[in-house]
């Protein structure tokens, strides 16, 4: 099979599930070509999908197997042990999508992510956003509320309509804005926005924000 030359962020992508998986490049490439040619998408959700499924099956298997290795450990230890492998497995399986018209913000904040332990994918503005929203199933959404073409306060709206294309209208939603009055705040929760956070991003605002989330979802599952 011909080795395609990617663009660098979907080569180091590529790299990162040859690592968690262990399978050669060549079944990903094969595989995201199916996904192409078939469902006709973009190679960006077609990628995006593929990744989505086999991390998320590798991520459970590894979290079942350190489990199984702490049966005959201390009961206080254990209990530690597990806690912090469900927390560790919640994060790597919570899908993020980033609305962000700024490349050098796009970049900073999905490094930022990467290091938390969080799998995020990037768009450019809100009608990007809404296009991967009708296509795939994401856990969350980090929307910037100043982008050209549609702003986040209109993705949002576009969103929580519920004669909308979105796969997920009750999907939770964090506007990102360098605005952070009162005003500011009551324009994205009147938007339907879920929380708020302020430029520029730091890892422990975005770190204590999305704990909150994972904690309220598993409190509605539970």
């Amino acid at each position: 099979m011909i080795r395609l030359k990617l663009p660098k962020n979907l080569e180091e992508r590529l790299n990162n599930l040859v690592k968690i998986t262990g399978k050669p490049e060549s079944f990903f490439m094969e595989e995201a070509l199916k996904e192409y040619l078939q469902e006709k998408e973009g190679t960006f959700i077609a990628f995006a999908k593929l990744e989505q499924s086999m991390i998320t099956a590798s991520t459970e298997g590894k979290s079942h197997e350190l489990q199984g290795r702490q049966i005959n450990s201390d009961a206080s230890t254990d209990n530690l042990s597990r806690k912090h492998t469900i927390a560790v497995s919640r994060k790597s399986q919570l899908r993020i999508l980033l609305a962000e018209d700024s490349p050098i913000n796009r970049m900073i904040t999905l490094v930022m992510l990467k290091k938390l332990g969080y799998q995020a994918d990037a768009v450019k503005n809100g009608a990007e956003a809404i296009n991967v929203l009708e296509n795939m199933q994401y856990d969350l959404v980090l929307m910037d509320c100043q982008m050209p073409k549609m702003d986040g306060y209109e993705a949002t709206r576009l969103i929580r309509n519920i004669d909308s294309k979105v796969l997920n209208h009750a999907i939770p939603i964090i506007a990102i804005t360098a605005h952070t009055t009162e005003e500011d705040r009551g324009r994205c929760m009147d938007a339907g926005m879920n929380e708020h956070i302020a430029k520029p991003l730091q890892p422990k605002d975005i770190e204590d924000i999305l704990a909150r989330i994972l904690d309220s979802q598993a409190e509605k599952k539970s």
